[in-house]
């Protein structure tokens, strides 16, 4: 842009992808937040899956957990690409305990879980993973009741998913939804998780204990 965001008057409803990466660089938060207040929710989602997910990471990290209310996103709304697990790490990061615990009732948490899941190949740490052979079972607790149910399998430096379970898994992992998702982001420490009871592990502890060391998880921040 020739001039700079503060100098030139901005229309919100003219905004385009190309537009909102370089505003969300060069504004600051509170000029952003003022800019993005004026366009509709369904336009934001709209240009950030175009601008991509480092655009959606700079704007959560300048304006904060209201950038994105997880709380009230429509999943439909949500190209599963963008919703990398750096994002992730962020939205969990930065969103209060009590939005998240209202996401997690909501439609948003199935979207949290399965993309979790989808991602784990991606996120193996094959040189940790290798020389391992062994499934590992989970069990994340849905709202209603119940449990999705995802087998992980390593072996050979790969990571296969499957969903429900068959044969005997060297551990089996059992938590909530919002413990699931905290724990996967780097957003909450194993070992307190399973000291608190918000974790039940099954199995092989002393191989449990060692489960996120397999997976490249991000750091928040």
């Amino acid at each position: 842009m020739a001039d700079s965001p503060a100098s030139t008057p901005i229309d919100p409803a003219d905004l385009d992808p190309a537009q909102l990466a370089q505003l969300v660089q060069d504004l600051d938060p509170a000029e952003l937040q003022g800019l993005l207040g004026g366009v509709d929710g369904d336009v934001i989602d709209t240009l950030l899956r175009a601008a991509g997910p480092e655009t959606a990471k700079q704007l959560l990290r300048k304006v904060g957990a209201d950038a994105f209310d997880v709380s009230t996103i429509d999943p439909a709304s949500i190209d599963p690409e963008i919703l990398d697990t750096e994002l992730m790490a962020l939205l969990f990061k930065l969103t209060p305990d009590d939005r998240l615990a209202k996401a997690m009732e909501g439609p948003m948490r199935d979207l949290f879980v399965s993309e979790v899941f989808r991602r784990m190949p991606e996120r193996l740490n094959a040189r940790a993973a290798a020389g391992t052979d062994a499934t590992i079972a989970w069990r994340i607790g849905r709202p209603g009741g119940g449990h999705d149910r995802y087998l992980v399998r390593i072996a050979e430096g790969k990571c296969d998913i499957t969903q429900g379970e068959d044969g005997e898994p060297r551990v089996s992992l059992q938590m909530d939804s919002l413990t699931f998702c905290k724990l996967v982001t780097g957003n909450a420490n194993p070992v307190m998780q399973f000291m608190s009871g918000k974790l039940s592990v099954r199995g092989d502890l002393m191989f449990a204990a060692g489960v996120t060391r397999f997976f490249d998880i991000p750091t928040p921040g």
